[in-house]
């Protein structure tokens, strides 16, 4: 076996410190694909075409907006997990990344081992909305309603084992109301809103984006999640002002990459994403999209997928669903 002279191992060792410095200084020399694991259209893709065009002026290279929808996310997540893990492709993931594997048996990737946590760039604040003809106009109201009235009310979700389902039920287990759910699979949270206005559903735990519906009377909004009241709707008190402190229904919008990026790469990127999220202009469009913006270091945010994979398991647990098809 030949051995290295101490000048040529001094060499060869400051070649291998060099590397990941080399490659965060190249870094992108080339477009970068930014994957959305839904369809085009609606808040998380409208935020995904924001971040996209200021990186790419940051980075003097294209950044691509790439819908690869389907499978309730599962398609464009795995084309992620499954990429090379050198920055040129990064997924937009939401809480639903963490919350997927209670709904659909065999994922062909593990939501934290298979991924590089990069970002947190956007919180979101859950809506307990309803229809404007309900007779209750406070969740206390309406729980009391709801207790005299029980298996009546009905809820909708975009989905079995989705985030607004698993709120509704972490709302029944903790406050011991019954409803009905009513499930909109693969038909979006626009069918979910348009039927919560008609009438033909009674409640709806929705995503931000309701702002206009409320103020022009077509919706009505018990409380919202998070420590802090909506801007958008500051007149709707959180679930702890309204006597519900441990419903815990937050969301976020979050960027990942493959599993095993180098460090110098990813926390480039990381520290690119949340220069672009302090910008006043990208802040006053997220804030329009009623979004929250916020920064969260990869670490921090790995710790907190871990923790809202545990917390939506326990959810599923309390409500002995078996969601899995």
């Amino acid at each position: 076996m030949k051995t290295l002279t101490p000048l040529a191992f001094l060499v060869a060792a400051l070649a291998m410190v060099s590397l990941p410095a080399h490659a965060q200084a190249d870094f992108p020399s080339k477009p970068v694909h930014f994957i959305f694991p839904s369809t085009a259209g609606g808040v998380g893709a409208n935020l995904m075409h924001v971040l996209a065009q200021k990186l790419g002026e940051k980075w003097k290279q294209p950044v691509l907006v790439e819908p690869r929808p389907g499978a309730n996310t599962a398609i464009g997540t795995d084309f992620v997990a499954k990429a090379a893990p050198d920055g040129y492709t990064l997924l937009l993931a939401s809480s639903q990344h963490v919350i997927l594997h209670h709904s659909m048996r065999n994922l062909p990737y593990d939501a934290i081992r298979d991924f590089t946590p990069i970002a947190i760039v956007a919180r979101l604040q859950y809506i307990m909305a309803a229809n404007p003809a309900l007779p209750a106009n406070s969740l206390q109201e309406f729980l009391a309603l709801a207790k005299a009235q029980p298996d009546t009310f009905t809820f909708g979700s975009g989905g079995a084992g989705g985030p607004a389902h698993l709120a509704a039920e972490q709302f029944m287990h903790m406050t011991g109301v019954k409803l009905r759910h009513i499930p909109y699979n693969n038909k979006g949270a626009a069918a979910v809103l348009s039927d919560l206005m008609g009438g033909q559903i009674d409640l709806y735990f929705t995503p931000p984006g309701i702002g206009g519906h409320v103020k022009a009377g077509k919706l009505k909004a018990f409380s919202v999640s998070g420590e802090t009241r909506s801007q958008a709707l500051p007149q709707v008190p959180t679930f702890r002002e309204a006597g519900l402190p441990q419903l815990d229904i937050s969301a976020w919008y979050g960027v990942l990459a493959p599993a095993n990026m180098p460090k110098a790469v990813a926390d480039m990127i990381a520290a690119d994403f949340n220069e672009v999220v302090a910008m006043p202009e990208v802040r006053e469009k997220m804030m329009t999209m009623e979004l929250e913006p916020f920064s969260l270091t990869s670490s921090q945010f790995g710790a907190l997928m871990k923790a809202d994979k545990d917390r939506y398991t326990k959810i599923v647990k309390d409500a002995n669903l078996d969601l899995a098809n």
